[in-house]
């Protein structure tokens, strides 16, 4: 640290600036959630007052397109983390294969204190970032969830004659 402290320094801004950017992608994604969900809901208009008649309340109505919500967040959670985890490991022979291919050193050890690239995978990032995907998602189908619920039967079967 006292050699090096303003390198270290300059990591750990980056470090904080890819989490930044990393959920800021994640809600982007939460964002799709949403508008697909609401297309999800107006596609299904004529089934909720269906259900509405045989007996769902509006909370169940809403229940079940939060456990969609979930269930697409959980399913993108997972791939994506799997896909992640893959890419994440194959980042220092991809570097170096680029490297090998090009001609040209990426880290010159003139410039830099390492000649690789350095990756270190920790589960508490993974599950950190899963966790916030996940949460974002079923946070996301809460509006068209909400919006399912409040439709009335009547009005929407009157709407189809």
């Amino acid at each position: 640290m006292l050699t090096h402290g303003n390198l270290y320094a300059a990591i750990q801004l980056s470090r904080d600036m890819v989490s930044i950017l990393l959920f800021s992608i994640i809600a982007v994604a939460a964002f799709n959630v949403v508008s697909s969900l609401v297309l999800v809901v107006m596609d299904k208009q004529g089934n909720i007052p269906i259900l509405r008649t045989l007996g769902a309340t509006g909370t169940d109505i809403a229940w079940i397109f939060v456990l969609q919500g979930a269930m697409i967040g959980l399913v993108g959670v997972v791939l994506g983390s799997i896909v992640g985890t893959l890419g994440s490991l194959a980042v220092p022979d991809i570097v170096s294969g680029l490297e090998r291919l090009l001609g040209i050193r990426f880290l010159n050890t003139d410039v830099y204190p390492v000649s690789f690239l350095p990756v270190d995978l920790l589960a508490s990032d993974i599950l950190t970032v899963g966790g916030v995907a996940l949460g974002m998602c079923v946070i996301a189908a809460i509006y068209p969830a909400r919006r399912a619920a409040k439709m009335a039967p009547a009005m929407i079967l009157n709407q189809d004659h």
